[in-house]
């Protein structure tokens, strides 16, 4: 990897900065859908990953909702999922969750995979997932990085 000088450095910050895609507003909808966007990077996020593969699971099943690729500012588009409408979810002394969960993974080529369980989806609202990958190279440990979001939510 050669290193670059400050100036290519600011042009490279300034083009990306050009071309990268807005967070988006939150998805309106009356069908229960909420929606997720990945954004994958390495060095701390400062350096997005482009053509990393993004794979949402369904946390109780395992089977693969959907997989996409990132876009050359480190971020997938929005992916919309099923979740608990937010009606649903606002009835007083409901048992059931107010939200569904899924399971996020992030890989690339020479990078470590990292996956996050039991990431709350929410109804109408975009959760944004932050992935930071690190160099198969810099580590002895080549085990993929599990973090569990499975924390207990009493809304």
């Amino acid at each position: 990897m050669k290193l670059k000088s400050v100036s290519e450095y600011i042009e490279e910050m300034k083009s990306m900065y050009e071309r990268a895609i807005p967070v988006v507003a939150p998805v309106i909808s009356n069908d229960g859908l909420g929606s997720v966007i990945a954004i994958v990077s390495y060095g701390n996020g400062f350096n997005p990953i482009e053509n990393a593969t993004v794979t949402v699971y369904d946390s109780a099943s395992g089977e693969v909702i959907e997989q996409v690729k990132t876009d050359s500012s480190g971020k997938t588009r929005l992916i919309s999922l099923p979740t608990v409408r937010k009606s649903e979810s606002l009835t007083p002394n409901n048992p059931d969750r107010a939200f569904a969960v899924y399971d996020i993974e992030a890989s690339s080529e020479n990078f470590i995979t990292s996956r996050r369980n039991n990431i709350p989806v929410f109804d109408e609202e975009v959760s944004i997932q932050q992935f930071n990958l690190i160099w198969k190279f810099a580590t002895e440990n080549q085990s993929p990085t599990v973090e569990n979001e499975g924390n207990p939510y009493n809304l």
